[in-house]
């Protein structure tokens, strides 16, 4: 059925709906119209058509969820490994999305005083105008898209902290546990304890799950989150404790370059370094997650047979840790029985767009030799750490790098932890290229 035809069979149905509003008064419904053996034959002709229209429309490779509201199938991506669906639409995975806690859960600071109002505090200053004053400070609007990425070199950032008592943190501290590194607000850890907890622990078992991360007031609002909801991601009441409660995740505020050598986590048996901000200029590499000393780092507290999943959609980025980790051949290898299980992605080069980006910056959708992104550190041409090579970009992702006569990186085909980050949907909606990789500790 063409769009010409299409308009006549609308037109039909409506005149059907306008005539029975005059005659009843009464404005049509589904069950209505379901009474009626040859409207009900008209309304479902025109569902049929809409839907075989949206299929000859479907882009190849798009999700396989229709939308009749719509009247079109999902533009996103399908996920590799989601049967496919995009991940938000995948039927095994849960079809919620984790919120942020609810106002009835915070308290101001000037809330959380036990001084009457005007009482001096203990350096002569009300205690009014010392909440106030914190509260002034804090920022707030810490659920809106960051701006701006934290410098980990700054020196707030380069002192460690105290590790938490993770029998305080933990229920079962002999559980094997995950940490994320960089974990932002928190979504991917959540999700992984409460509506998608079943397809993590198919994939990997169950863990503690540890997320870390350098802005503080994000992880403040992360632990929250977990104090006040239940294994099923629904809202409970602050501290709730009980067999529903979520006693398997908890987040800490750090440089996790800095503080994770000494943290001494139990058990840490995974790690993943998902979408960490690419910092592309070459002065700026020092800021990067994975370095040397980082890999160092992990193969300092990880055990053999552990796992160090890592993603990006910035290919050379993504290329650079699998090459740092690699280079350390007697601690790193390619955790071979994940490449099985997720399969190995054959790489393409996408089409380029016409546009052209203005010189040393990247703009705008450009195949492999651009990615979009809005950050200032972002903009820039990919450079490799070395500062005697070229300046390179996405399209020749080895060429002038440190990575030059390295072996060519190998990609998986899918997610191996079963559950999206918030950037995997991104990615998704924009059909962005992910690439993937594990290693095994040796």
């Amino acid at each position: 059925m063409d769009e010409a035809t299409l308009a006549i069979v609308r037109d039909e149905l409506k005149r059907r709906d306008d005539d029975y509003e005059a005659a009843t008064g009464i404005k049509s419904s589904r069950e209505i119209i379901a009474r009626d053996a040859e409207w009900e034959a008209t309304y479902q002709r025109l569902k049929h058509a809409e839907l075989a229209l949206a299929e000859a429309l479907r882009k190849p490779g798009g999700c396989a969820r229709y939308i009749p509201r719509r009247r079109r199938f999902c533009a996103s991506r399908a996920a590799d490994g989601c049967d496919g669906f995009c991940s938000l639409h995948a039927p095994s995975l849960g079809d919620r999305q984790i919120s942020a806690p609810g106002r009835e859960h915070r308290v101001k600071p000037m809330e959380a005083s036990t001084s009457a109002p005007g009482e001096e505090a203990g350096d002569g200053t009300s205690s009014q105008g010392t909440a106030a004053a914190a509260d002034n400070r804090r920022k707030t609007n810490i659920h809106r898209r960051m701006k701006k990425m934290t410098n980990p070199m700054a020196a707030p950032h380069r002192v460690p902290v105290a590790a938490p008592n993770w029998p305080d943190v933990y229920k079962d501290t002999n559980l094997p546990t995950f940490i994320d590194v960089g974990c932002a607000k928190g979504r991917f850890l959540q999700r992984a304890a409460s509506v998608d907890r079943k397809a993590f622990e198919a994939a990997h078992g169950r863990h503690n799950l540890l997320g870390l991360e350098i802005y503080p007031p994000i992880v403040e609002d992360a632990n929250l989150w977990t104090r006040t909801h239940d294994v099923d991601g629904e809202p409970t009441d602050e501290g709730a404790v009980g067999a529903d409660s979520i006693g398997n995740l908890h987040f800490v505020a750090c440089n996790a370059n800095v503080s994770l050598a000494g943290m001494r986590v139990p058990s840490a048996r995974m790690v993943s370094v998902l979408f960490p901000d690419p910092w592309s200029r070459r002065k700026h590499a020092g800021r990067r997650v994975v370095t040397a000393q980082f890999v160092d780092t992990l193969a300092d507290i990880l055990t053999q047979g552990a796992r160090v999943y890592c993603c990006s959609d910035v290919r050379p980025l993504a290329a650079e840790m699998q090459a740092l980790f690699l280079a350390k051949q007697d601690s790193f290898a390619i955790d071979e029985e994940t490449f099985v299980r997720c399969g190995e992605m054959k790489e393409h080069k996408p089409e380029t767009s016409a546009a052209s980006p203005a010189p040393g910056r990247i703009g705008g959708v450009t195949g492999d030799g651009g990615f979009e992104h809005v950050f200032p550190a972002h903009q820039y041409q990919w450079q490799g750490p070395n500062a005697g090579a070229t300046e390179t970009n996405e399209e020749n992702a080895e060429e002038g790098s440190f990575l030059s006569g390295a072996a060519a990186p190998r990609w998986l085909a899918a997610n191996p932890t079963g559950v999206p980050t918030e950037r995997d949907l991104v990615c998704e909606s924009k059909w962005r290229q992910v690439y993937r990789f594990t290693v095994r500790r040796l």
